[in-house]
């Protein structure tokens, strides 16, 4: 068993030796990863919106969005930035939860990153999902640790400004065409159930001219999150909550308690 493993250890430290070699022999080259990535994150203005990935996040009553770079993003970082290595598996699924792990090797300037991720497997009830979903958010959460760990692994400093780029991109931000891309994203997200309240709600706006190109970037990140099942609609936009009516002071006042406990 020993002796295998030796073997095993072996082959591995070559493959690890050569790549190294190689990097070495063939450095990258900073400006042309910028280049090629950029130019593959805004080929389109499809592919730039998948750039983006968010989340909605509820903090006792208090709602916000966590929005970040997609694993779509990080798939054309890693492609292009050369002499590297990630790799991914799901380490552990118990009653509640699985863990995925990825790991992310520089193997030219000798750095690793190495990322977990645990995603939850049961429902609001508590039950656990059945064997299809267990495997779907088991993917998911590789998927997750890859993005991370790719994303942890590559200086921001580089891939940073073709991430900000793809986020206007995406909604024709400093274009004439912010207007008309406005209009098809919400009737995007109203053909999904988020209707213009809802979308108001949530952008804590009055009217569609209040809804500027910040809110369309979370607001497309959503649209991809809700789209690879990240997220619901009720999740990302839920129904604005009626307010009470504020009672009214003095006389008024009090003669609105007095009808009101006459009833």
């Amino acid at each position: 068993m020993s002796a295998s493993l030796t073997v095993f250890e072996a082959q591995v430290r070559g493959e690890v030796d050569m790549q190294v070699a190689t990097a070495k022999a063939y450095p990258r080259n900073v400006q042309k990863f910028i280049d090629n990535a950029r130019k593959m994150a805004l080929s389109s203005e499809d592919v730039a919106a998948s750039m983006m990935y968010a989340l909605p996040r509820k903090e006792g009553k208090v709602r916000k969005t966590i929005e970040g770079p997609s694993a779509r993003f990080a798939e054309i970082v890693a492609h292009t930035y050369q002499n590297c290595r990630v790799a991914s598996r799901v380490l552990d699924t118990d009653a509640r939860f699985v863990t995925a792990q990825a790991v992310f090797f520089d193997v030219e300037n000798n750095v690793a990153r190495s990322v977990e991720v645990k995603r939850r497997i049961t429902d609001r009830e508590g039950n656990r999902y059945n064997d299809d979903m267990v495997m779907t958010t088991a993917n998911a959460a590789a998927s997750i640790a890859s993005r991370n760990a790719v994303l942890a692994g590559v200086p921001e400093a580089v891939w940073g400004p073709i991430y900000e780029e793809a986020r206007g991109k995406a909604v024709g931000k400093g274009t004439g065409t912010f207007d008309a891309k406005r209009k098809a994203l919400l009737d995007l997200l109203a053909k999904g159930g988020a209707t213009l309240e809802r979308v108001l709600a949530h952008c804590k706006v009055e009217k569609v001219e209040d809804i500027d190109a910040e809110m369309c970037m979370e607001m497309e990140a959503l649209r991809q999150a809700i789209r690879d099942g990240g997220t619901t609609i009720d999740e990302a936009f839920p129904a604005p909550v009626e307010q009470e009516k504020p009672a009214q002071a003095g006389m008024a006042g009090l003669k609105e308690k007095m009808e009101g406990g006459a009833e």
